[in-house]
């Protein structure tokens, strides 16, 4: 072999070396960089949207005192099932309230890692902290995932090291076919196809074998891509069959996600109108008495300095066409290995609310200002509730506390006998019920007077009051 040919050789050994070292260098951090830390964050946001989802329904539960409103939705929760796998969503799900009380669901007993998402409840009525739901989820899907992962890395870098040795072995098959070609080089010889030996033999078969090999090797990568691509349609599935509204935004501001109950109640026809726009300047720049909103003010971008969630429920948020819309909303930071990397918020349209308030403002200013007797109780008789004119005519304070008091202690004795043996269950049954009676006040003083009573029922049956 003369000099040239050796120089070619040895020159060509190693490019393809730092060329293969540098293949295998980039895929480890394409591995790591690229597949694995999105796979955990789409199975991560997974879980925080599910159980933000149900943090407003338990929290509403929690507000009103319905146990068996919390009870359903926590077995609501029980039930998910992963579409892909099968598998149960949730391994175990609590309540915690700020009295110390605690509910508790466990549905699988398994020693895998689990995500654990856990959000504050707030009243939306006095917007107090109440309760912490503590949801952990299931992630034996991710894992599986995870370990095809790591069985292709291995596969790879067993491929690189038979690459490596079968460049090796390629080399001494080319010297003879290089010297041909540097001999007839250095003739200045016009080169024929016949000045070419074609590989025959082992070096042809070791060929195939490391082309198959890179075949198997892509085949995992799709799958293993695949199932990154079904995870992110989950997340995008669970964005866009919300009717709540929700949007991100980076720690500048700026929108980097919308999904389609967003864009609509927004007023846009798509969510590009929306990506990468300044949120605060375009919804939220405008108070509802039309003055400026600073953005040092706006709650909305408080979890990027506090790490705290938030809720308010009565602002505005300002649609394409200039209109209004009053809206109850909540923002939480998102967080990536302790960092906070923006905001995701959800909203819902409260205009229909404001109107079912205001009809019951109306509805109650109408019942204290009649002169006749209205009161509530529950399916004990206990009340709950008595208008100003009942509170005067039998004797009670304007604040006065009745909860402790049974409407048989407005009637004598024997009326207030017909009233819980005869006339209740009879409204209970009918539905009303209506007769003369004697009321009797603080004082032991009787009035006669023509009562009714109505039952008010669950969607069950059930007599609520």
């Amino acid at each position: 072999m003369n000099k040239y040919s050796q120089q070619l050789t040895t020159r060509l050994g190693i490019v393809m070396f730092i060329a293969i070292a540098l293949l295998f260098v980039g895929f480890i951090y394409y591995w790591r960089v690229s597949v694995l830390p999105p796979l955990y964050n789409g199975e991560q946001a997974k879980a925080d949207l599910i159980t933000m989802a149900y943090t407003k329904i338990i929290g509403q539960a929690l507000e009103t005192g319905d146990r068996p409103q919390v009870i359903e939705a926590l077995d609501q929760l029980t039930v998910l099932r992963d579409p892909i796998s099968g598998e149960p969503v949730l391994e175990a799900i609590s309540i915690s309230t700020v009295d110390g009380d605690v509910e508790e669901r466990r549905i699988v007993n398994t020693e895998e890692a689990l995500f654990v998402s856990e959000l504050p409840i707030f009243s939306t009525a006095t917007k107090d902290f109440i309760g912490t739901l503590h949801v952990e989820y299931n992630r034996a899907f991710y894992n599986q995932l995870l370990v095809n992962a790591q069985k292709s890395l291995a596969i790879s870098l067993a491929l690189g090291v038979v690459l490596l040795v079968l460049t090796l072995i390629l080399l001494s098959y080319l010297l003879k076919p290089l010297r041909t070609l540097v001999t007839n080089i250095e003739k200045i010889k016009p080169l024929q196809s016949t000045d070419f030996p074609t590989l025959k033999g082992k070096a042809s078969e070791d060929i195939i074998k490391v082309e198959s090999a890179i075949q198997h090797l892509i085949e995992r990568l799709n799958i293993s891509n695949s199932a990154l691509r079904d995870s992110e349609a989950q997340v995008r599935m669970l964005l866009n069959s919300t009717a709540e509204a929700i949007f991100g935004i980076d720690t500048d501001g700026n929108c980097t996600f919308a999904n389609p109950a967003c864009v609509r109640m927004l007023g846009y026809e798509q969510d590009k109108e929306l990506l990468g726009k300044y949120m605060h300047q375009l919804i939220h720049h405008t108070r509802a008495d039309g003055s400026p909103y600073p953005v040092d003010e706006c709650q909305i971008y408080a979890p990027l300095i506090s790490s705290e969630g938030v809720h308010v429920e009565d602002e505005f948020l300002w649609r394409k066409d200039g209109s209004s819309i009053p809206v109850d909303y909540s923002s939480f930071p998102i967080l990536r290995e302790q960092q906070i990397v923006g905001t995701v918020v959800t909203f819902v349209d409260i205009t229909e609310r404001k109107k079912a308030q205001e009809y019951q403002q109306r509805l109650m200013g109408i019942i204290e200002a009649t002169p006749d007797i209205v009161g509530i109780a529950d399916a004990n008789g206990r009340t709950i509730y008595l208008n100003h004119a009942g509170r005067e005519r039998l004797g009670f304070g304007t604040d006065e506390d009745l909860s402790n008091k049974n409407i048989s202690e407005f009637h004598q004795a024997d009326v207030a006998h017909i009233i819980m043996e005869t006339a209740l269950p009879k409204a209970a049954t009918l539905g009303s019920w209506h007769g003369e009676s004697i009321f009797l006040t603080r004082q032991n003083e009787k009035f006669p007077a023509s009562q009714v009573l109505v039952a008010h029922k669950s969607t069950t049956g059930k007599v609520n009051y």
